[in-house]
């Protein structure tokens, strides 16, 4: 993931929300890369979303959760889904998408739970999530349509979070492993 310092987090927030803008405009019109990144139904908070992840290796959500004051930003941890992969996981089916709307589609058909990894997604099974230690049955995976990258509610998000959390998966790179 690329540094940002607390105090850049309002600043990159903006830049984000600019680029992604630009970015809606270009597809409305028709531009063949903004329509490749964005799907054919382009919409503002996949926008967001994929500026957010090229821009820090974030998603715009991780990254709103950040804007806070320096002193508070500092005293938090951040949920980080892709060190779930620093482990060994080799034996779990997991379908990478380079495309939002392709990982969404392939959620919808197959099932399972989307996750940022980087600047791809990732669909994984509900067996990875045991293996690391999470539960797939919580009901808070449905609430947020299994979909880590735009989840439905901000307050499961936010309770899944720390559970991630809570198993090691943190920002800062120290698991309990």
């Amino acid at each position: 993931m690329k540094q940002i310092l607390p105090s850049d987090y309002s600043r990159t927030l903006r830049e984000v929300r600019i680029r992604a803008s630009l970015m809606m405009k270009a597809a409305r019109a028709g531009d063949p890369d903004a329509l490749s990144r964005l799907g054919l139904k382009p919409k503002h908070r996949t926008a967001l979303n994929t500026v957010a992840l090229e821009m820090t290796g974030r998603s715009y959500l991780d990254l709103r959760a950040l804007d806070l004051p320096v002193e508070a930003v500092q005293r938090s941890k951040v949920a980080d889904p892709a060190r779930m992969f620093e482990r060994h996981l080799a034996q779990f089916l997991n379908h990478w998408f380079a495309n939002y709307e392709e990982a969404v589609l392939h959620l919808q058909t197959a099932g399972g739970f989307l996750f940022p990894f980087k600047n791809q997604f990732v669909v994984v099974e509900a067996d990875l999530l045991k293996n690391v230690g999470l539960d797939p049955n919580d009901p808070d995976w449905a609430v947020i349509g299994w979909n880590w990258v735009d989840p439905s509610s901000a307050t499961a998000f936010a309770r899944l979070s720390t559970i991630l959390i809570d198993a090691g998966f943190d920002q800062s790179g120290g698991s309990d492993d």
